[in-house]
């Protein structure tokens, strides 16, 4: 688990739901503006062992 990353967040978000963030689904505006911490929002990182 890491900290969540705004920036990162809307560049995920924006490929798949737009540029206008008035049109997304409310649930996924609150990622991006609510305080993660608070929220519970993280990042999981994947690390496959071959």
């Amino acid at each position: 688990m890491v900290p969540f990353d705004v920036p990162r967040g809307r560049r995920k978000l924006a490929r798949y739901l737009g540029a206008d963030e008035a049109r997304w689904d409310e649930r996924f505006v609150h990622y991006l503006h609510d305080d993660p911490a608070q929220r519970g929002t993280v990042w999981l990182r994947v690390n496959p062992h071959p």
